[in-house]
């Protein structure tokens, strides 16, 4: 009985995901920039080849806002299957299905920077939806393989071996690492173990 109100005392007890949400928009935004680049580069050329006439303007604007519009839904809809599952592993069947559900919608977005030509917009479009396409399969957000425990414990696992190899730069102070204990774990200003990701990238 004990048992049962605990945990649903623990299920009832607000969820907060362990990577907080500024991180994980840092995140995206460092993701999304090269992503906003290699399409800009693609549809200049898609647009050179087939003379849509798309000017640096209109190249510019249709790269980020589809990266964007697709990063934004991205990120939310992450965070409330998160929420839901109360779960930091967010990947599997709803995942995939909003990646490539949304993949037309961000590749629509470019309609506002595209000449009224329909040639132009089908053309343009199709570009984008390819790549968000490319991006999705590059990402499997169907791949539930590793938990998100696991990918800490491979991080933990990749920080010590990168202080051991490193253990003479670091000790002459040539390299300087944010502290960790002799586990891996990231440490507090008071010296004090962080179980959690809230503040940082792994």
């Amino acid at each position: 009985m004990e048992a049962h109100t605990e945990n649903r005392e623990a299920y009832e007890k607000p969820w907060e995901p362990p990577t907080s949400l500024q991180t994980t928009v840092m995140g995206q935004i460092i993701v999304g920039i090269p992503e906003a680049l290699i399409l800009g580069i693609l549809i200049g050329i898609w647009s050179a080849l087939t003379r849509l006439g798309l000017n640096f303007d209109q190249v510019t604007g249709i790269s980020i806002l589809t990266v964007l519009a697709r990063k934004t839904v991205d990120t939310a809809m992450i965070r409330l299957i998160m929420r839901t599952r109360r779960s930091p592993d967010y990947k599997g069947a709803a995942a995939t299905v909003i990646s490539f559900v949304f993949a037309p919608i961000a590749a629509a977005a470019s309609v506002f920077f595209i000449p009224t030509l329909p040639t132009a917009l089908y053309m343009t479009g199709f570009v984008c939806l390819f790549f968000i396409i490319v991006i999705c399969l590059t990402e499997k957000p169907w791949n539930t393989s590793v938990s998100y425990e696991e990918l800490k414990e491979r991080g933990r696992k990749v920080r010590i071996m990168t202080r051991e190899h490193f253990a003479e730069e670091i000790a002459d102070g040539r390299m300087t690492f944010r502290p960790t204990d002799d586990e891996g774990y990231y440490l507090d200003e008071d010296g004090n173990r962080i179980e959690t990701d809230r503040s940082t990238n792994q």
